[in-house]
């Protein structure tokens, strides 16, 4: 299993989502309207921030947004044969089959042809990597990697719940309801934890993702498409980094 920690990170981020009101350097609506389809790939372990940074492209900018976690939560509760599949996978810390993935892009880009889409855990592994690529065409690819400490992300995924109604992230050390059981978004009183967000799962999903799909990182690097971010940062900063990159 990879060790716990790897360096010092300062400024770990706090779990939560990416509000609009943060002091991003660059405003909303300064896109420029070239016209180009744009498809924003974010890639790093879990708890890196992904699913943080698709929350401030989604409400600042109506980006589409394809999250693997999403679509197969979604199976899951629909508790399809498909889902019970996936629920049996994502709780042993496993990757679900690239079909299965596949199917679900395809999908979502026939929904989606607008001009800037961003994919949230995915692609895992290099074969995914190269079907996207086919899928996409001509449009601009940007791949930005997440990267931050193993430290980093235990201290992120142990005790995180999220609020059932909106979505909004909480920690049971770092970040908490303002109010006891009540959401500080909605107010609302439901909130859920990830059955994988235990010690043992967490070590096992940052060993598959390690293997698997770093290689991914090596194949957007050839295509000159990688992009390196330090994500120990907070998510403003995280943020406001990434939206530098996609307006430069």
């Amino acid at each position: 299993m990879m060790g716990h920690d790897e360096h010092n990170s300062s400024a770990p981020e706090v779990p939560g989502t990416v509000e609009v009101e943060y002091p991003l350097a660059v405003e909303a609506g300064d896109v420029s309207a070239d016209g180009a389809h744009q498809a924003l790939i974010l890639l790093g372990a879990p708890g890196c921030g992904k699913g943080t940074l698709t929350g401030a492209f989604d409400a600042m900018l109506g980006f589409s947004v394809f999250s693997s976690g999403n679509a197969l939560r979604s199976e899951i509760s629909s508790d399809s044969v498909l889902g019970q599949e996936a629920k049996s996978l994502c709780d042993k810390g496993f990757l679900v089959p690239d079909e299965m993935v596949l199917a679900m892009v395809s999908k979502f880009l026939d929904e989606n042809r607008k001009e800037s889409v961003v994919f949230d855990g995915f692609p895992r592994t290099v074969f995914q990597a190269e079907c996207l690529s086919k899928l996409l065409g001509d449009w601009t690819v940007r791949a930005f990697y997440l990267e931050v400490s193993s430290s980093v992300v235990f201290q992120r995924m142990l005790g995180r719940y999220s609020c059932k109604t909106c979505g909004k992230l909480y920690n049971d050390r770092m970040v908490m309801p303002k109010v006891a059981g009540v959401c500080d978004v909605c107010c609302g009183s439901d909130f859920l934890r990830r059955s994988d967000d235990n010690e043992q799962s967490i070590g096992t999903r940052l060993d598959v993702y390690q293997e698997k799909t770093t290689p991914v990182l090596g194949y957007y690097s050839s295509r000159g498409e990688l992009i390196r971010i330090d994500a120990s940062q907070t998510p403003e900063v995280v943020a406001d980094s990434v939206l530098r990159i996609i307006w430069s």
